[in-house]
């Protein structure tokens, strides 16, 4: 994981924004939102988001309750139906598939800020060596290649449980696998951009809390475009998010092709 100094400032500064509604109730309503009401209360631009705005289209969102003490939001997407509720007081996130409790989760914001800003700055972001060719990444996809003969692979993938964790496993290169090995790469590679994107963008939302909501709604089957609009990402960090989500599931994908 990416353990930069970048953290130390961004968190108190931008976490706290979790508890001011970036979506104004005036600008929305209890109905399902049609795709003029999603561009203006995300902050959408018709043309920069153009990609974003499609993919909306086939996700049908009613945001039920917005005030000062709580947003709730309801959206279907991918046949999946998600309830998804931020408690401004108390900074939590609490959301699931709607009829299967088992899906349920609750985020501490206040928590994961705390963790956030504890992380240690003396990792690599990333480094290439004559021998080692490393990649890591907030979200915990990641992968460090060995030239050896033959290439010696470790692949990473979040712990569901706790973003700041992984999983991993080693493997040689071999002609059944190189593609595969290819594939989880490219992945890699796209959401490390999407990820700066993301920090360069002006989203309101620090990096962690949307890198845990992905996982989240990976590891629960939830809807993130529910998940991004409840937390309050906005404008083209609502973009990159979605960008770094749909990058996580390939490489979520690619690690377990990988044999």
């Amino acid at each position: 994981m990416k353990k930069t100094q970048y953290f130390k400032g961004l968190v108190a500064a931008i976490v706290t924004a979790l508890l001011i509604a970036l979506i104004g109730p005036s600008a929305i309503s209890a109905n399902t939102l049609e795709p003029n009401d999603v561009a203006t209360a995300l902050n959408l631009d018709p043309v920069s988001d153009k990609e974003t705005l499609e993919y909306l289209e086939n996700v049908d969102m009613r945001v039920i309750q917005d005030n000062k003490n709580v947003r709730i939001v309801e959206s279907t997407e991918n046949g999946k139906t998600t309830i998804a509720v931020l408690n401004k007081k108390k900074n939590t996130l609490t959301f699931q598939v709607k009829g299967d409790k088992s899906t349920k989760q609750e985020i501490d914001l206040n928590e994961l800020a705390e963790l956030e800003a504890s992380l240690d700055s003396s990792d690599d972001l990333f480094s290439i060596a004559a021998s080692t060719l490393k990649e890591d990444t907030f979200s915990n996809y990641e992968y460090t290649i060995t030239f050896t003969s033959p290439e010696s692979w470790q692949l990473r993938r979040p712990n569901p449980d706790n973003v700041f964790k992984y999983y991993y496993k080693n493997v040689k290169k071999t002609s059944t696998n190189k593609d595969n090995l290819a594939a989880f790469k490219k992945a890699v590679d796209n959401l490390n951009y999407y990820e700066w994107m993301y920090l360069g963008s002006s989203g309101g939302v620090a990096i962690m809390t949307v890198v845990t909501l992905i996982v989240a709604a990976m590891s629960g089957g939830a809807g993130i475009a529910a998940l991004l609009f409840t937390a309050g990402v906005t404008g083209a960090a609502y973009t990159y998010a979605l960008k770094m989500s749909g990058a996580a599931n390939n490489a979520h994908y690619y690690y377990f092709q990988v044999r």
